[in-house]
């Protein structure tokens, strides 16, 4: 199922729930911030990382999948806050894939975990 909207949310599309590992290269940075991905839709992700990001920085992520195909996709951070106390920060990632490989990789990541979920709920 996808999650719930919040107040102030301003997502287009479904988000599910997914458990991936990403590296997250901002632009200007020399080392990348390792992350799991923990929600996905075909406007964004969340991600969990020990390291901070500031809002509206942009850069590539990289999603260790099958799917993926191991291409960087762009993106851009739109928030950045604590989650709940355990010394990880939540952050909230815009995808801009550029082209038509880009938005069908993005297309095959979300289909996958709407896949997963829908399994899980079938058995």
């Amino acid at each position: 199922m996808p999650s719930k909207k919040t107040e102030g949310d301003q997502r287009k599309h479904p988000r599910y729930e997914a458990l991936e590992y990403a590296l997250l290269w901002l632009d200007g940075e020399a080392d990348p911030i390792r992350a799991v991905i923990i929600e996905i839709g075909l406007g964004g992700l969340q991600i969990r990382a020990r390291g901070e990001a500031e809002a509206g920085a942009k850069g590539l992520i990289q999603i260790g999948t099958e799917e993926a195909k191991q291409l960087p996709l762009r993106c851009e951070v739109r928030y950045c806050q604590p989650a709940n106390g355990s010394g990880l920060f939540a952050i909230g990632v815009k995808l801009r894939p550029r082209g038509h490989e880009e938005r069908t990789v993005v297309a095959a990541l979300v289909h996958a975990a709407f896949q997963r979920q829908a399994d899980r709920l079938i058995s």
